[in-house]
């Protein structure tokens, strides 16, 4: 009979903790299970104490193999195992006699890929360091997935089983020559699976020896930690899935990180050693541009305890196990020293000073111990990338392969006037749409996301920059100088806003026939969509939702050219547009006018046209059609 599970263990210079281990395995309630040991090149008496146990269990099966390291010795117990499901035992751990059995049920009863269970952190002399708190659930793999990029469930592939499968049909194996080998294998299984299950009892024993590898850090830890963070971005982006779990990609990626900041600080190494470490993690930080100001403040969006956990790390005391020597310590001593005086050098630098300075004050108040070690490796991270953006030759061209794509076909520019309630937008999900600011209001009630999507004001990006990097539709539009705010993805662009309307007293309108060279701003938003859309080939563009009217309510707080709002938009589709702490410009309906003359002359000129099919209104520029009668 085809086993139930196949337990793999790879086993390696483990003499001392080998029995234990062997002896949870071969006392498990469950009877019909595989046990695949590997030899991996042990020169202690490990093999001697494999073969014993096999004369007496004729289910241990041994594979016998020169020194290859725990992916390869996983890998042979995988493609020779028989077992519907696959588990995975270190040689130094050891499991309840029930784990298998109540996890096998479980996955059968369920129907569940991937079963996940409990597990102690233990002493040599079986002592509970720590246990994880599980509950009995189940999830769909969007959920747990989830958990897991976000490193809120371990990736540790020992407290789990997985029908075999999910590694033969994805051709999914262990990494070969890599640290955290699990890490890098977990989250693919689970996004692979379709029902993962979780029971609630701590089955699994986690060995903490002094002399475990994962208490060391060399140059190889840090490489391999960005390659797995890297690959999980390139993964995700195969799946089609990055978008929808940016954020959680993003925890992912900061947990790491922070976790090797935390090993090089607490580890024995000189003074210059880690130095040098932490040059290495800092510089794939500034490659990656990962930590930018958008993504913290993402990252502070969602989880207010961030500046606890930036503090953690570097609060924690040395491992009283470890030896450290009194040169060590005047080492660390002349280390923190050494940093003090990188802050000083952070202040002289010119750049996003006061960006950077809220920043830091948001992840690490002003209280937290050991402050300044802190606030160098994020500020030295962080800082260069929040030098002004710029309109790159890549930027121009994404942009160009958008000429002419749309040629001879019609379009909807839709507003955000209050009579845009009074259009069927039904009407319009087949058919190419163009949509700016906060549609994101609307779209739920649409049914579905326009074509393209652009925000140009500076006051609606910092109001609503969460929704906006969430806001997923075919082509998003952004002036380059927001680079530093909205996530690139393979869907959002960046063109080169002139901006310069707004600094005239006497401004002049300008239409830019080529978007992939720069765009005019000209006191509207559809100014910009105007251009764009003429750059896309549309012959034919209607306007909807352009009420062009504007009434500014008495209780609106007024400095210069920004209004902020203290009461529900009356001026847009929405009450939250503009609503109560939302702050937007001078609408200057006059210079709006100017701007969208200069768009009609261009549009005519070419033998193309601009129609008005807005519900009523002020804007009488344009030729009128009726919107329902269009369809």
């Amino acid at each position: 009979m085809k086993p139930y599970i196949s337990l793999i263990i790879p086993v390696y210079n483990v003499e001392q903790y080998l029995e234990k281990c062997l002896d949870s395995v071969v006392i498990q309630t469950l009877k019909n299970i595989e046990i695949i040991t590997i030899n991996d090149g042990s020169n202690d008496n490990s093999i001697k104490i494999l073969e014993q146990y096999a004369k007496k269990d004729s289910r241990i099966k041994i594979i016998d193999q020169g020194n290859k390291g725990l992916s390869e010795a996983r890998n042979s117990g995988i493609v020779n195992s028989e077992g519907e499901y696959l588990a995975f035992l270190d040689s130094d751990d050891y499991i309840d006699s029930i784990m298998l059995e109540t996890m096998y049920n479980k996955a059968k009863n369920d129907k569940l890929d991937i079963v996940i269970c409990g597990f102690s952190q233990v002493d040599t002399k079986g002592n509970i360091l720590y246990q994880t708190v599980m509950k009995n659930e189940i999830f769909d793999n969007d959920y747990i997935c989830s958990r897991m990029l976000s490193s809120k469930i371990t990736s540790m592939a020992c407290n789990k089983i997985f029908k075999k499968d999910l590694f033969i049909k994805n051709k999914l194996l262990y990494p070969k020559d890599l640290y955290h080998e699990d890490v890098a294998i977990t989250y693919k299984l689970f996004i692979k699976s379709q029902k993962i299950g979780s029971v609630s009892e701590n089955f699994y024993n986690w060995l903490q020896r002094k002399d475990s590898i994962s208490k060391s850090i060399t140059q190889k830890h840090i490489d391999d930690i960005f390659f797995i963070v890297r690959d999980t971005k390139r993964y995700l982006l195969q799946n089609n899935i990055l978008d929808k779990n940016y954020l959680y990609y993003l925890r992912r990626y900061f947990h790491f990180t922070m976790g090797l900041f935390s090993r090089i600080e607490h580890s024995t190494l000189l003074d210059k050693e880690k130095t040098y470490l932490e040059s290495i993690v800092r510089k794939n930080l500034l490659e990656d541009n990962i930590l930018t100001e958008s993504n913290i403040k993402m990252l502070l969006e969602y989880d207010n305890d961030l500046s606890k956990k930036c503090a953690k790390y570097y609060n924690e005391k040395f491992d009283k196990n470890l030896q450290i020597d009194s040169l060590d310590i005047i080492n660390y001593k002349n280390r923190i020293l050494e940093l003090e005086k990188q802050v000083e050098e952070l202040k002289k630098y010119k750049g996003s000073k006061k960006d950077m300075k809220k920043i830091i004050d948001k992840i690490l108040p002003k209280k937290s111990n050991k402050r300044q070690v802190v606030k160098t490796i994020l500020g030295n991270t962080i800082m260069p990338k929040l030098k002004k953006p710029t309109f790159t030759n890549k930027d121009k061209i994404e942009l160009k392969q958008y000429h002419n794509m749309f040629q001879g076909e019609r379009c909807f520019v839709i507003g955000n006037g209050p009579s845009l309630n009074k259009c069927d937008l039904s009407l319009l999900k087949d058919e190419y749409s163009f949509a700016v600011n906060g549609i994101f209001y609307k779209t739920r009630e649409m049914g579905y996301r326009p074509n393209f999507y652009m925000v140009e004001d500076g006051h609606v990006v910092n109001d609503n920059i969460k929704e906006i990097n969430k806001f997923d539709c075919e082509h998003r539009f952004f002036p380059y100088i927001y680079k530093n705010k909205i996530r690139k993805t393979k869907k959002t662009h960046f063109f080169n806003a002139d901006l310069s309307f707004y600094n005239s007293k006497n401004p002049i309108a300008q239409f830019s026939t080529d978007f992939s060279e720069k765009a005019y701003a000209g006191q509207s938003v559809t100014m910009m969509q105007l251009q764009l859309a003429y750059y896309l080939g549309f012959t034919e563009v209607y306007l909807i939702g352009m009420d062009f009217s504007y009434d500014v309510p008495t209780s609106t707080e007024i400095t210069g050219n920004t209004y902020e709002s203290n009461e529900d938009d009356p001026n847009h589709f929405h009450p939250d547009y503009f609503g109560k702490g939302k702050k937007w410009h001078d609408p200057k309906l006059d210079r709006v006018l100017m701007n969208y003359e200069k768009c009609k002359e261009a549009f005519e000129e070419d033998g193309r046209k601009i129609y008005n099919a807005t519900v009523g209104g002020k804007l009488e520029l344009f030729e009128r059609k009726d919107y329902d009668k269009l369809f």
